[in-house]
């Protein structure tokens, strides 16, 4: 029900992403969660995911946003996502395993 993307230099994989798209009646439609963002660290700092992400927004125009989680102790992520746009939501996530 997902995607998953893969970042290449050249042959070289340097990164992915997972995509899982799901309907939000509170948001009025679509969002795209994105599961998981990674990038190596020699390939950190030069433009990868910025472009990632501005390749997301003119390709899902079905979607009305993105979502993303960030780990509270990883500031250095979360001030660059807040800078690309995101923002903290008024509810708070929770998760019960099974």
């Amino acid at each position: 029900m997902g995607e998953i993307i893969v970042f290449e230099d050249g042959k070289a994989v340097v990164g992915y992403s997972i995509l899982i798209p799901y309907w939000s009646n509170e948001y009025g439609g679509n969002i795209l969660h994105i599961d998981e963002l990674y990038v190596k660290a020699d390939y950190r700092d030069r433009g990868v995911t910025t472009s990632f992400l501005k390749q997301l927004v003119r390709r899902n125009h079905d979607a009305v946003a993105l979502q993303l989680e960030v780990t509270p102790s990883n500031t250095r992520a979360l001030n660059y996502y807040q800078k690309l746009g995101f923002r903290k939501t008024k509810n708070s996530h929770l998760i019960r395993t099974i």
